[in-house]
């Protein structure tokens, strides 16, 4: 398949390269972090970025010279940070980002899951205990990193989707996270349909409304599979995806969390 290079900047609200340190601040403030992680010689791998002391990690992607699959996004180590499982067509090294949060509280990650049989689609959806937590977002990952991430966005205002195309033999098991926390104001989930990038890629960008930052982000479309890009990017704060299209229909969707 022919894949189209792609070259994404992420400069974000806040841009940090080394090492983490916390902003010494009560109030709720995001800061974006990227860091590279060298190709470790395997098809697939994971990665992880942590937030610095005192801030929970929101949401996280990769960017970077070519177009690694996406096939696990989700929050670790209670809020501490990011972890992404990644298969790439052409391997090399990858660029990894984070959005952390400070001045959130009784952060939580809820996990549910559903198996999926042999040549399936599998969905699964959760929510945020009623009126006991905001919602900020969410992550997922599945038992076989070979299956491709289809759908990852919100689900209506208070939960997380996501919908795996089981690829193997066997059953496998697809789990779905969704982070909720206290402490932001102004949320906001604003939402785009994609565009054509070529017979075969779809691609959109979402901006947050000045004032507020990126909390969270993710792609929703029938027609969609293997998530390319899910990442805080470009100089506005905001949301980019991109993605491999599947037959004809062109509906695709980027989503963001704003707050402030």
């Amino acid at each position: 398949m022919a894949m189209r290079r792609v070259l994404l900047v992420l400069l974000g609200v806040v841009l940090t390269m080394g090492t983490l340190t916390a902003p010494a601040s009560a109030v709720p403030r995001q800061e974006v972090y990227w860091r590279p992680i060298p190709y470790n010689g395997q098809k697939y791998q994971t990665v992880r970025l942590d937030c610095p002391a005192g801030m929970k990690a929101t949401g996280g992607g990769v960017i970077g010279d070519g177009v690694p699959h996406i096939s696990g996004s989700r929050s670790v180590g209670n809020g501490a940070g990011w972890e992404l499982i990644v298969w790439q067509e052409n391997p090399r090294d990858l660029n990894v980002t984070i959005a952390c949060w400070s001045g959130l509280t009784q952060f939580t990650s809820l996990t549910t899951w559903t198996d999926v049989a042999p040549g399936a689609i599998g969905s699964a959806s959760n929510l945020c205990p009623a009126r006991s937590r905001t919602f900020l977002g969410g992550g997922a990952y599945a038992s076989d990193p070979s299956m491709p991430l289809k759908n990852f966005a919100s689900y209506y205002d208070y939960g997380w989707q996501a919908s795996y195309r089981n690829t193997t033999a066997v059953q496998q098991r697809v789990y779905v996270q969704v982070i909720c926390a206290e402490g932001l104001t102004a949320r906001r989930w604003e939402t785009t349909r994609g565009e054509h990038m070529t017979d075969s890629f779809i691609s959109a960008t979402l901006y947050c409304p000045a004032g507020t930052d990126v909390v969270s982000g993710g792609a929703l479309g029938p027609n969609v599979e293997g998530q390319w890009v899910l990442s805080p990017t470009e100089t506005i704060t905001g949301w980019e995806v991109a993605s491999e299209r599947e037959g004809d229909d062109t509906f695709f969707q980027a989503r963001v969390l704003c707050a402030y």
